[in-house]
């Protein structure tokens, strides 16, 4: 073992010549094919043919890794072990010997899988002149070619195309929908259509530009949201990925199941170099996603407030976004009405009045961000001109944001008219009548402490 490790073919040869000398043992059984799987596995080409001409076996797997000589070769690089291998034994399970290449027993991927998920683009051309199947899947369906598309490595992509492997084969991790059973794309089962991605699919949700350079452009969706791969591409920032496929002729605004467009998704997760090449490219950027849906009616600009990057918000509205546009949502704020908060006040005129249009509206994208208690947003949206002296923002401040939100609110209002701190008063005590228990102490002494300094009827204040 000492002599195989050390990569010493010569005293390896003498040793077994030796007279009476036994190969190592474990338990009382030889262990010749571990011997011959560390030499494969760390390229001691030598150290291979001499047990090869020794005839150890070359077919078994590794205890540890699960992997047999050709595999761990293939997967680490080594060319000339993985041409010895081929030489010494099979790839088929024919008569000629045994199969050196089985399934693996966990993840269903051979040597042609290890090869191209390594980038070993030699390697892969070898073993498909040796008459490997291009198309064969792991356990997940995934080919070759998706697993060099999911790592980036183009060569090899180019190398598996010239060798027939086909770019439309879906595999991966399945994604479900609600598509008709009818629909051709994907097997059914329960009901659901598998929806994985093709190779396309991956190498742009990874951000490999260079190998969607190789593979031919794909318009196929993916996954319950009927993904496409500029949808992949925008949401995880890669700008080299949504300037490729743009190139190739993926449509700006194309959209999902939800009526999102990659815009929406660049300004969900903020990522502004790739929201303002969609918006340089002609995306509109007041594009509403679909009623009906869990996003129904928002534009880029309600996403982005729920970001954290501020350049998203401030670069949409020097382009234009409406940043006082409502969502499509007439479910928005349905709790916050007269009829849940009347008890908390004698003044109906004041309910009446605070309350008009806060529920069946919608919602802007600065209430967006009070919602997701992103600080930053909200302060950047006041400062670009939202509207924020409303019952609405005040409202949505006491239910949902945090304290930090609420003291900054307060601040501004310390400026502003006295009708305006009126109203966030009448607000503030509507919400402890809802769910003060619901709020941290700090946040209930904050409430009760300006409703107590500024409320009145509205009633009494026009009187005055």
């Amino acid at each position: 073992m000492i002599a195989c490790a050390s990569d010493n073919a010569s005293i390896l040869e003498r040793l077994l010549q030796a007279e009476n000398m036994m190969l190592p043992t474990k338990d009382g059984r030889i262990i010749e094919h571990e011997i011959l799987y560390q030499a494969a596995s760390n390229g001691h080409k030598q150290i291979v043919e001499t047990l090869l001409e020794r005839s150890v076996q070359a077919s078994a797997s590794d205890t540890a890794t699960g992997l047999t000589c050709l595999q761990a070769a293939a997967k680490n690089g080594h060319l000339q072990i993985v041409r010895a291998l081929c030489t010494a034994g099979s790839l088929q399970k024919v008569p000629r010997g045994p199969d050196i290449d089985p399934p693996h027993a966990k993840m269903g991927m051979k040597a042609l899988h290890y090869a191209a998920a390594d980038g070993h683009d030699e390697i892969v051309a070898f073993l498909i002149q040796r008459g490997l199947e291009c198309n064969e899947r792991n356990l997940l369906g995934e080919t070759a070619l998706i697993k060099a598309s999911q790592n980036g490595h183009a060569m090899v992509a180019k190398v598996l195309l010239e060798g027939g492997a086909d770019p439309l084969l879906r595999g991966g991790e399945p994604w479900y929908t609600e598509r008709p059973s009818s629909s051709p794309l994907a097997p059914i089962e329960e009901g659901y259509v598998f929806l994985t991605p093709v190779a396309f699919h991956h190498a742009a949700s990874n951000g490999h530009a260079n190998v969607l350079a190789i593979l031919p452009y794909s318009d196929l969706n993916c996954g319950a949201s009927e993904t496409k791969a500029l949808h992949l591409g925008a949401p995880y920032g890669h700008l080299d990925v949504v300037q490729a496929l743009l190139f190739q002729g993926a449509k700006i605004e194309s959209v999902g199941s939800r009526g999102m467009t990659a815009l929406h998704h660049a300004s969900r997760n903020g990522h502004n170099l790739v929201v303002k090449l969609q918006l340089d490219r002609g995306c509109r950027i007041d594009r509403r996603t679909d009623q009906g849906r869990p996003d129904q009616g928002r534009t880029a600009l309600h996403f982005a407030a729920q970001a954290i990057d501020i350049k998203t918000i401030r670069g949409l509205v020097a382009c234009g976004a409406d940043i006082n546009a409502r969502t499509a949502d007439p479910e928005s704020y349905k709790s916050i009405t007269a009829a849940n908060s009347g008890a908390a006040f004698a003044d109906l005129e004041t309910i009446e009045v605070l309350l008009q249009g806060v529920g069946g509206r919608g919602c802007t994208a600065l209430e967006e961000a009070i919602a997701c208690n992103r600080r930053a947003s909200v302060s950047a949206l006041i400062e670009l001109g939202a509207e924020w002296i409303r019952g609405e923002v005040f409202a949505l401040a006491g239910i949902r944001a945090d304290c930090e939100i609420v003291e900054m609110l307060l601040g501004k209002l310390s400026t502003a008219t006295a009708k305006a701190r009126v109203v966030a008063a009448a607000m503030f005590r509507m919400t402890l009548a809802e769910g003060a228990s619901n709020r941290n102490e700090k946040a209930v002494r904050i409430f009760g402490d300006f409703a107590r300094l500024n409320f009145k009827p509205i009633g009494s204040f026009n009187q005055g």
